[in-house]
């Protein structure tokens, strides 16, 4: 079977399942059909506002959002159906100086887009736009590209050019039933008892998405919430065209509609809605008004636009809109089903989100693998246990509010916590751990004395954690610190073909004897890094993959998608260890009282493994490290895990050593070069670019994943990833800032943060070739932080002993 004849079957006849079959059917898909349980935009797309917003807050959402500018005008010349797009112009309100440096660092990031936001005083702000209370604001922002489309004229438009390439809408034809056989889709029942058979299913079926997913034993984390907004008679005098108002501290957007005010909130105290007790022939759902609940934000509306206290109010509309729980979408190939997409989940966001996500989603299904960068909205970032009910319904309204809350940099959710915990969490709490919750498992970010921050205070400029940090590096540097390492994804590939599959899937050798570390980089068939990972191969017929916490469901189902034919087995064991790394010059001293088999170079290498008695627990003992010392990770059996810490941390304390938490590891990893999946490297950056060409094995037998590619694009590296520093002064780095070079915009940055044990403020970001070090030297560049430029220098070499003779030597 021809790719593009690959029978397709879209569920959701919304903005997001509209769009998703009008590109498949424009990339040349034949047989794409889509099903719709009501009639087309019976879900939430009749019901949204409109808002077309291209500026959002990183880089890769940012391309996702903008594709709508360029589409729009393309749509409606293909199919002559209008959709009353118009750019009006947007604008951020705030009283706040730290959301103005919130929003001075989405406006840099918005130039790398050719989106030119400025920035407006109160003053300003009252000439231009008389009718906006501006007198207890900070500032505003206000970006010309900003607009608002109607949005079942969008809907109607995307059909009607979906029909045009040949894409099979069907109305009232709701999914009943799917069956999955050996991790595939196979076919679907509808409501009406109809079998269809299918190769590929797009779930893009909005408020229902969930249930739809939980038809194939799909995952699909949402929860629905009653969105509220009321439309207001007509405004006299009213600007044409009036901006979208966003009121970031009222929680509220004010918008124009045929000479009305519309106003809408996200609050934090949403209401949920079950949908699953909806009537299953219920179509432009509308809910029961609740004027107490909304009153509020009406005054927060009357406020920042007066006129609203003198205008009626002639709609009152409730709706449900659907949440996940970190309000980012959810898009891409599920982990459970190999054929089963996913696009869901826009989080009130959609019409604006439609052109991109459905673009997105058929370069997606044509190309295997993400055509862009989509990490921060691929559906396995989330595990099956996020799609628990009781958490979802405890996290949503945080979720919402999170639309206009500050995004404080390290902002930790405070809803749905301690659900996933190490069996040393009361230990380390003990110690002084105060946890954050990356990947859902409770981490220590640090570990406070008496007299240092117990939790999180955020803030803009200096970090409540760095003199933490600081003095846990320099313990780690002087004698040495214990790091909490087990969420770090654990991964067994065992059988016949375990290593043919690792040879085919990974850059570099894998063929090591027995006991070797070999760290490696995954690939797509462009070349580009789809999982950086180390390989210690344990025996003829297994290897122990470790990588990212954040990567595990990908990780793993990756491995199981490529790795085709082989006879292997790939099971995860994260959670069945604990990992505990002791690092620094005391190290060898601590484990040695401790270990039954000797600890020098040449007893025990760098970057080799073996199983070994630590404190009468049978672990396996690796000697890698992470932040640049001499040190072992000990992966311990979770039934034996408490009495290994218990005695490594009393030798560890007798020679000057304690806990150090995630953050200081960040900081060390900076300082030695190690780049972090997701941040400096990801789907889109190739082992060239990223300087990891020392994990690549162009011409072992075999070949790899993405070798093809890879060869090509050695002979033009177009960009090249570069240390910085800022040498003169400390600003906090996050990445996603823009890197000048004689005036003229040559890159991006991807991490930052301060090194305690070099005294620098680094960064990694990614440059064009023809000005990379190697070219010009290492000077004349700098960096826009919040608004604010600073100097910038390349680093000739890694900060923190370079030559790994610290690491490597002991």
């Amino acid at each position: 079977m021809k790719d593009h004849d690959r029978r397709i079957i879209v569920v959701g006849g919304g903005a997001i399942g509209l769009s998703t079959a009008y590109h498949l059917g424009k990339l040349g898909f034949t047989d794409v059909t889509l099903l719709e349980r009501n009639t087309l935009t019976s879900g939430t797309s009749w019901h949204a506002a409109g808002i077309v917003g291209p500026l959002r807050a990183t880089q890769n959402l940012t391309t996702l959002a903008r594709y709508a500018l360029q589409m729009v005008g393309v749509l409606e010349s293909e199919t002559g159906q209008a959709t009353g797009y118009r750019q009006t112009g947007g604008l951020w309100l705030t009283r706040s100086d730290d959301r103005l440096a919130e929003l001075r660092r989405i406006a840099a990031m918005g130039e790398m887009n050719d989106l030119h936001a400025s920035f407006l005083s109160p003053g300003e702000l009252a000439e231009r736009f008389p009718m906006i209370n501006h007198r207890d604001l900070a500032g505003a922002m206000y970006l010309p590209q900003d607009g608002q489309i109607n949005p079942v004229d969008l809907c109607m438009a995307l059909a009607r050019g979906a029909r045009q390439f040949g894409v099979n809408i069907r109305e009232h034809a709701g999914v009943a039933s799917i069956r999955v056989r050996n991790g595939h889709a196979e076919t679907l029942t509808t409501d009406q008892g109809e079998e269809i058979q299918c190769d590929i299913v797009v779930n893009c079926a909005g408020l229902w998405a969930r249930s739809v997913g939980g038809l194939a034993g799909v995952n699909v984390p949402l929860q629905a919430v009653e969105h509220m907004y009321i439309v207001t008679e007509p405004v006299p005098g009213l600007p044409a065209p009036w901006p979208v108002c966003r009121d970031m501290e009222g929680a509220l957007y004010i918008k124009e509609d045929a000479g009305k005010l519309v106003l809408g909130i996200f609050e934090s105290n949403a209401k949920l809605w079950d949908h699953t007790k909806a009537d299953p022939g219920d179509s432009f759902i509308v809910l029961e008004e609740d004027w107490y609940h909304i009153e509020p934000m009406i005054r927060a509306g009357m406020h920042r636009v007066p006129v609203f206290r003198s205008i009626g109010i002639s709609h009152f509309m409730t709706g449900p809109e659907s949440f996940t729980p970190d309000t980012r979408q959810l898009m891409g190939r599920s982990p459970e089903v190999m054929n089963f997409y996913v696009a869901a989940g826009m989080n009130s966001l959609g019409i604006m989100s439609a052109p991109g996500v459905g673009r997105a989603m058929a370069d997606w299904i044509a190309q295997g693998d993400s055509p862009i960068d989509l990490w921060e909205v691929d559906i396995m970032r989330f595990r099956p246990e996020d799609n628990d009910p009781a958490f979802l319904r405890e996290r949503t309204a945080e979720a919402v509010s999170n639309q206009f809350d500050m995004h404080w940099p390290m902002k930790q959710y405070r809803t749905g916590r301690n659900r996933t915990l190490s069996v040393w969490h009361d230990r380390l709490r003990e110690c002084g751990a105060v946890f954050g919750a990356p990947a859902g498992w409770e981490r220590p970010l640090w570990f406070a004395n008496a007299d240092e921050p117990a939790e999180i205070r955020y803030s803009c400029g200096d970090q409540c954690w760095w003199p933490v940090s600081e003095r846990e590096s320099v313990m780690l540097q002087r004698t040495g610190a214990l790091f909490e390492l087990s969420p770090f994804t654990k991964l067994e590939v065992e059988g016949p073909d375990a290593l043919a599959a690792l040879q085919w899937l990974c850059t570099n050798n894998i063929d090591v004897p027995v006991g070797r570390v070999v760290y490696t980089l995954m690939l797509n068939d462009r070349g580009g890094i789809e999982c950086e990972l180390t390989v210690i191969r344990t025996g003829a017929q297994s290897c122990l993959l470790t990588s990212a916490s954040a990567t595990r469901i990908r990780d793993r189902s990756r491995i199981l998608r490529h790795a085709g034919r082989h006879d292997v087995t790939v099971r995860d064991i994260t959670d069945e260890h604990a990992v505990l790394g002791v690092m620094g010059p005391r190290s060898r001293a601590v484990l040695s009282g401790l270990a039954s088999g000797g600890l020098d170079n040449s007893e025990f290498p760098f970057a080799t493994s073996r199983q070994m008695e630590v404190a009468g627990a049978m672990v396996r003992a690796s000697r890698l490290s992470y932040v640049g010392e001499l040190g072992w990770e000990l992966m311990i059996p979770n039934d034996r895990a408490c009495q290994v810490l218990d005695a490594v941390l009393e030798a560890a304390h007798s020679e000057g050593m304690g806990m150090a938490g995630l953050m200081t590891m960040e900081s060390c990893r900076l300082e030695k070069g190690y780049l972090h999946w997701g941040q400096d490297v990801g789907t889109e950056d190739n082992p060239w670019q990223a300087g990891l060409g020392f994990a690549v094995r162009l011409h072992k037998p075999g070949g790899f994943l993405g070798r093809d590619a890879l060869a090509t694009l050695k002979g033009g590296v177009d960009r090249r990833l570069v240390l910085f520093e800022t040498p003169d002064a400390r600003p906090l780095l996050l990445g996603d800032e823009p890197i000048y070079h004689g005036g003229e915009r040559v890159g991006r940055t991807t991490s930052g943060g301060p090194g305690f044990r070099t005294g620098k403020n680094l960064c990694f970001g990614y440059v064009d070739a023809g000005v990379a070090p190697g070219k010009i030297g290492v000077s004349g560049f700098e960096i826009k932080v919040a608004g604010e430029m600073h100097a910038l220098v390349a680093l000739p070499a890694i900060p923190y002993d370079p030559h790994g003779a610290r690491m490597r030597e002991g």
